[in-house]
C-alpha cells in the first residue's frame, strides 16, 4: 500500500490498520478523495517472545503522509483492543474523537495519563445518532457484547453503505435490557450495503452463545455454598457481572475488596457500587476469610479481582505474589 499520496480519481478505499486476522489492535480507515474516516484505535499486549515489548500498536504512518485529511476517529466501544492505542495516536493525530458516553469515559483516564486530556477533542454520541464528517455520515447502531454503551456503525459514502458491526453479541435478554439492533441490522441490509466488516470471534463454533443471565443461578449457588473467602477473576470491563457480584456479597458485613485498575464506572452512569460495599484492597489484610463458618457474624471479605487479559501486572498475578505463590491462574 502506497503512502505518496491519495488517489486522483474518486474511488473507496478501505485501509485495515490492524487487527484484521489476529486479536487486539484494532483499527482501520475509510478514504475517499483523501478524506479519511477512522474507526477504532487499539492496542495488543506482548506475546511470550516479543522480549523487551510493552505495548503492540497500530501502524498509523499511511495517515500521517500523503496530504490526506483525517476527519475524525470513531470508537465502538472501550476494550483495551479499541482504545488502548488511542492516546498514543492522537499525540501525533489530533482530531475529533467521538464514543458513547462510557467509552469516552474509560477514555479519559488514559489520556489524563499521557497528559494529553486537556487537548483532546472528545465528543459523545448516543445509540442512533448520526454525524457528518465530509463524504461521510456515521450512524451508531445498540449492539449487546460484554461491556456496555457498545455500538456498531453504519457509514454512508458516496458509492454506497458500509457496515461495521464491531464485537456483538446476540443475547435476548442482556442484563441492561438493551440487546443488538436486529431490526435496524434488517432495514440496513433491505435498504443495502456495500461493505459488511463483522465480527467473527467464534464464528467457526456451532451453536449459540449463552446469556450473561446464565450465569446468575451459578453464581449464588457457589455464594451461598461456599465455606469460606471466594477469589472472583473477572474481565475489569464486564460491568454487569460486577455488579452482580457486588448484590451477592453477603448482608450485612459482606465486602467485597477491589483490586482492579478500572473502577465501576459510575461517572459514566454505568455503574452503582452500593455503599459501604466495597473497600481498596490494602484494607484486605483487615478482614477475616472464615465468616461463612456457622454462627460467624464477624466481617469478611471476597477479593474481587479485575483487570485486562495477558496483562502481566493483572491483578490475578499480583494477588498470587502476594500470597507467595506463583501465578495460580497460569
Amino acid at each position: 500500500m502506497s503512502s505518496r499520496g491519495p488517489l486522483q480519481s474518486s474511488r473507496l478505499r478501505y485501509l485495515p490498520l490492524g487487527g484484521l486476522g489476529e486479536v487486539g489492535i484494532n483499527m482501520w480507515a475509510l478514504e475517499w478523495e483523501g478524506k479519511v474516516v477512522v474507526v477504532d484505535a487499539g492496542l495488543m499486549f506482548p506475546q511470550e517472545d516479543m522480549l523487551g515489548i510493552d505495548l503492540v500498536l497500530p501502524d498509523i504512518s499511511y495517515l500521517l503522509h500523503g496530504g490526506r485529511e483525517v476527519l475524525g476517529i470513531f470508537l465502538t466501544h472501550g476494550h483495551e483492543d479499541h482504545i488502548g492505542g488511542l492516546p498514543f495516536a492522537l499525540k501525533k493525530l489530533n482530531v475529533p474523537v467521538y464514543g458513547t458516553r462510557l467509552t469516552l469515559g474509560l477514555l479519559k483516564p488514559k489520556l489524563k495519563e499521557h497528559r494529553i486530556l486537556r487537548e483532546s477533542d472528545l465528543r459523545e454520541v448516543r445509540v442512533g445518532d448520526s454525524v457528518q464528517l465530509g463524504p461521510f455520515r456515521v450512524e451508531t447502531i445498540s449492539v449487546c457484547h460484554s461491556i456496555p454503551d457498545a455500538v456498531a456503525l453504519a457509514i454512508d459514502t458516496p458509492v454506497g453503505r458500509v457496515v461495521y458491526t464491531s464485537d456483538f453479541k446476540l443475547d435476548p435478554a442482556p442484563p441492561d435490557g438493551l440487546p443488538t439492533d436486529m431490526a435496524r441490522f434488517r432495514r440496513l441490509g433491505d435498504e443495502g450495503v456495500l461493505l459488511l466488516l463483522s465480527d467473527s470471534t467464534n464464528a467457526e463454533r456451532e451453536g449459540r452463545s449463552g446469556s450473561e443471565r446464565d450465569l446468575h443461578a451459578p453464581f449464588e449457588k457457589i455464594f451461598t455454598e461456599a465455606p469460606a473467602r471466594i477469589v472472583v477473576a473477572n474481565f475489569a470491563s464486564n460491568i454487569h457481572r460486577i455488579q452482580h457480584l457486588v448484590r451477592m456479597a453477603p448482608q450485612p458485613s459482606g465486602k467485597l475488596p477491589d483490586r482492579a485498575r478500572a473502577r465501576l464506572p459510575r461517572r459514566a452512569g454505568r455503574g452503582h457500587r452500593p455503599a459501604g460495599r466495597c473497600r481498596q484492597d490494602s484494607a484486605l489484610e483487615a478482614l477475616a476469610p472464615d465468616r461463612r463458618q456457622p454462627g460467624r457474624t464477624d466481617v469478611g471479605a471476597d477479593p474481587l479481582c479485575s483487570s485486562a487479559p495477558s496483562l502481566p501486572q493483572r491483578a490475578q498475578g499480583r494477588l498470587g505474589r502476594d500470597l507467595g505463590a506463583a501465578d495460580p491462574w497460569q
